[in-house]
């Protein structure tokens, strides 16, 4: 977990936020290591009452961070302080983590968008089917009951919990709707 500044928040409420003046605490632990820090002198030099870095030294130690040797002596025992310091290549790690996780979106969304083109197309609707090998090969539907529906191309299907047991309704006004139990039993070895 490295603490960090953030960009939206006003610079004066920025400077007196407690997180940025625990981030400014731990930094001047880690400059006073391996010594044990005194309180008094780490609001002098933050430029903070007393109160402060009372409460920071609280919250640290209730997360086992800090060891209170005194009322005004902290010492750091949450592991490798450096990984809570601000890094610049943690700040390119994540620059470079945006711009990916940005490409991935649209990536997504172009496929979403063929999906939608594909599914409204007429030509792919009426070419569009599943052999009973597909969806017997399909590792996600081993060792499941599975049914197939042939209906017109205006079914309703609704989905129900009737107590503990789920059903599936289906309507139509076109025509008839027929459903089919897929075995594996009858495929030929």
């Amino acid at each position: 977990m490295v603490l960090s500044t953030t960009d939206n928040i006003p610079s004066s409420r920025l400077e007196n936020s407690l997180h940025i003046l625990t981030k400014k605490f731990i930094k001047f632990i880690s400059d006073s290591l391996p010594k044990a820090t005194d309180t008094r002198a780490a609001a002098e030099c933050l430029g903070v009452s007393k109160r402060r870095i009372y409460d920071i030294t609280n919250a640290l130690e209730g997360i086992g961070y800090i060891k209170k040797h005194s009322v005004n002596m902290v010492s750091w025992i949450g592991g490798d302080i450096k990984n809570y310091i601000d890094d610049d290549s943690d700040k390119e790690k994540l620059s470079c983590t945006s711009l990916e996780e940005n490409m991935i979106d649209e990536e997504i969304e172009k496929l979403n968008q063929e999906i939608e083109d594909i599914s409204s197309n007429e030509i792919y609707l009426k070419n569009g089917y599943v052999t009973y090998k597909n969806i017997l090969d399909s590792d996600l539907l081993k060792e499941k009951l599975i049914f197939a529906v042939k209906a017109p191309a205006d079914i309703v299907l609704e989905s129900k919990l009737d107590g503990n047991l789920p059903s599936l309704e289906l309507s139509t006004q076109e025509g008839r709707i027929e459903v089919f139990f897929v075995s594996d039993d009858n495929l030929p070895s």
